[in-house]
């Protein structure tokens, strides 16, 4: 019970962060193109990151288009753009509606009775009383 648990915590939280088996599967490119970064550019892990998630990015991106494709493929791309629109139309259809009954009134079968005493009983915050 206690592996299931975890399991499904550590999908839900996969899921809350986008995390997909994409972007899993895709690491090793990640780790291919920092490989290359570190070998042509002579840039860390950490400038690597800023560069193609950071705020290095859109310079990046502009200074190297022969690497476009290349970024493509690294995981963790989210470049989300939703828009949902939804529309409603109603149009004029008539519906049957059931004959109502006459309504009876009817006296109520319950009173209210104080079980017990208190100091408030006679405040003005008290039940409303069927008299």
């Amino acid at each position: 019970m206690r592996t299931t648990a975890i399991i499904l915590s550590i999908v839900m939280l996969f899921q809350s962060l986008n995390i997909t088996c994409t972007n899993i599967l895709n690491l090793d490119k990640l780790i291919e193109h920092a490989q290359f970064h570190k070998e042509t550019y002579s840039d860390s892990f950490i400038t690597f990151l800023s560069k193609h998630y950071g705020e290095l990015k859109v310079a990046h991106s502009e200074k190297h288009q022969e690497e476009k494709e290349e970024h493509e493929k690294l995981p963790f791309q989210f470049d989300y753009h939703v828009v949902d629109f939804h529309k409603v139309t109603f149009e004029d259809i008539e519906v049957p509606l059931p004959s109502i009954l006459a309504f009876v009134e009817r006296k109520q079968l319950f009173y209210y009775q104080n079980f017990y005493n208190s100091p408030d009983a006679l405040g003005v915050f008290q039940p409303p009383r069927y008299i």
